[in-house]
């Protein structure tokens, strides 16, 4: 019906699009009930092409996120089968991701994440994976996650966390359960109670990082939890520190793969040097000072370029004042085949951070995977990119950047040999295998043979 809605026209047309407006209205009330029932009908073990198989919890497109375009990348390179229950808002959504032609032909079936509990008792499962990052899509996957508090699966259980600092989920989850945010805290974190419950608290996340408060506690303390998964040593540690009871030998750290990156879009040749930075930016990514560094640069090439892409770009612009500045190129929410087409037309990337909260980075191995040469801070898990990108202290200044973005643009080759080895050794495939032998190895389940 998109598709044709220009193309078409005259009044049976027009009658056409209204009973399916109002069918998909009504669908659309009873969306829950319809995607279960739809999964049930679907749930066996018959027609897999390899009777191993996990089932993954997580978030997926259309939801605009960086771990929902991960979950479905990675995972349809399985070569094993891969069951994912996510969320959809509505039927037609639902649908799209049961059958989506780039699944067509992979290991991956879509069901409605409320059939997992179902799930169980007709699938055999090798392990349950619950995929945790910190923005609102992950909230419903919460409250799936907390059911096991109550209701423990015999199925080997792991916590896939992108971002071990979880306020922004954790408020949501406090906000939709009626529960005292800071009352919260204070009880999982005892040691911090005085300073949670006094004035001394504003409300700054960053205060409570300092001192070692993440909100994973909160979130999986009485969670019966076999291991988490992380994707560098920086994560592992901020893991292992807040979850004392995983530490030793239950965090396991595997990486973030690099997706081969083929792009329909097509974005012009750039006229002189091009710098991008991707992503959401702010303080936290040091934009301003990616930016300062353009207009130092264009004073001494004026046809410099600075590509600025990502979510929230667009108001951070207008706030910032550079929407309309000379050479800055302005790029709001790309698609994922825009955003590869943009990163190929770059000649250097910046990709900084101001702290290290443990989060792995999604455009920093995209932009390896486009032989682009990056520029990053040296810190947290951008430090064990080693020799394949270019790392400045995380304290450094304008002048700094600017040094480094004239050696990379001046010098491009130079880490591309490097570069082509981390691609060649972080493939989907690879994390894949990495993680079901991590299963097979680490998952002899003691609380899956307590539930027996």
């Amino acid at each position: 019906m998109r598709e044709s809605y220009y193309t078409l026209q005259g009044r049976r047309f027009n009658e056409l699009n209204g009973a399916v407006s109002r069918l998909s209205s009504r669908l659309s009330e009873s969306s829950s009930s319809f995607q279960v029932e739809h999964s049930m009908r679907r749930l066996s073990d018959e027609g897999r092409k390899n009777p191993r198989a996990i089932a993954v919890a997580s978030i997926m497109p259309p939801d605009e996120s960086g771990i929902a375009t991960f979950t479905h990348s990675v995972f349809s390179r399985a070569s094993y089968g891969v069951d994912i229950f996510t969320h959809y808002k509505s039927i037609e959504s639902y649908l799209s991701g049961v059958h989506d032609e780039r699944l067509k032909n992979t290991n991956v079936r879509v069901f409605s994440r409320d059939c997992l509990p179902f799930a169980r008792a007709i699938v055999s499962y090798d392990a349950e994976l619950y995929v945790l990052g910190n923005s609102a899509h992950h909230l419903p996957l919460i409250s799936s996650l907390r059911s096991l508090a109550h209701f423990r699966t015999r199925n080997p259980t792991f916590v896939y966390i992108h971002d071990p600092f979880l306020f922004n989920i954790f408020k949501l989850f406090c906000k939709s359960q009626g529960f005292d945010f800071t009352a919260f805290l204070a009880l999982q974190y005892p040691e911090c109670a005085e300073f949670l419950l006094t004035k001394n608290y504003d409300g700054d996340n960053h205060d409570l990082a300092r001192r070692s408060i993440f909100a994973l506690r909160p979130i999986l303390h009485d969670i019966p939890l076999d291991g988490a998964i992380v994707n560098s040593a920086s994560a592992k540690a901020f893991v292992e520190k807040d979850l004392p009871h995983l530490a030793g030998n239950r965090v396991f750290q595997l990486f973030h793969p690099v997706f081969p990156c083929p792009s329909a879009e097509y974005v012009a040749e750039p006229r002189a040097f091009r710098i991008g930075t991707f992503g959401v930016p702010g303080q936290a990514k040091c934009t301003e000072m990616v930016i300062d560094a353009f207009r130092e640069l264009r004073r001494e090439f004026p046809d410099v370029e600075l590509v600025i892409a990502g979510f929230d770009v667009g108001q951070y612009s207008v706030r910032c004042g550079v929407w309309r500045e000379k050479g800055i190129i302005i790029e709001e929410s790309p698609s994922d085949e825009r955003l590869i087409a943009l990163m190929k037309s770059c000649h250097v990337a910046v990709q900084l951070r101001q702290f290290n909260l443990g989060e792995s980075s999604g455009c920093v191995p995209q932009l390896l995977a486009a032989d682009v040469p990056v520029i990053v801070s040296d810190i947290g898990s951008f430090s064990e990119y080693g020799k394949a990108v270019r790392a400045i202290p995380a304290d450094a200044a304008v002048h700094d950047l600017l040094e480094a973005i004239k050696g990379e643009a001046f010098n491009q080759g130079r880490r591309r040999l490097a570069r082509a080895a981390y691609v060649r050794d972080h493939t989907p495939e690879k994390f894949c295998d990495s993680l079901m032998d991590l299963i097979s190895n680490g998952a002899t389940s003691s609380v899956a043979a307590a539930c027996i």
